[in-house]
């Protein structure tokens, strides 16, 4: 904008971020004055933090925070998983990875604990045990056709 910028007792809030992404949010050609909120909880997984960048830019950087609240042992280690992974990806470059994680870290901290229990608790171990069993049965029933 042209001219001075008087954001005193301003928050500021970001939508569709993830964790790691900035962006200046408020540039004024004869600076920004007032104080204002310096961290913000965006969602139930990520915090914004602002900052003035010289006289004349304000900064907006989403940064992953646990909002979640009291959170089960399944949901801690989601939480943690979910976040080297997006890191990972983010330092290899993986933007499709990274975008389809956009919408988990945007959630509210009920909706994201429901998410992170579901992960948490895929019947993946479950398929293999009745994989398992049915090729155990199998050669069981098997063996007996090749000695009859």
């Amino acid at each position: 904008m042209e001219g001075s910028a008087n954001i005193e007792g301003t928050t500021v809030t970001t939508i569709n971020y993830i964790p790691d992404e900035k962006g200046t949010v408020l540039t004024a050609s004869k600076g920004i004055t007032g104080n204002f909120a310096s961290s913000y909880q965006a969602s139930g997984m990520m915090n914004t933090e602002v900052k003035k960048d010289g006289d004349n830019n304000l900064v907006v950087t989403a940064v992953e925070a646990n909002n979640l609240g009291d959170t089960t042992g399944t949901q801690s280690e989601m939480y943690t998983a979910m976040n080297k992974m997006r890191k990972n990806m983010q330092s290899n470059g993986n933007t499709a990875g990274v975008e389809e994680m956009r919408s988990l870290y945007n959630m509210n901290a009920n909706a994201a604990k429901s998410v992170l229990t579901d992960i948490g608790t895929s019947n993946a171990a479950d398929m293999a045990a009745v994989t398992q069993r049915n090729s155990a049965v199998n050669h069981v029933i098997g063996e007996r056709l090749t000695t009859a």
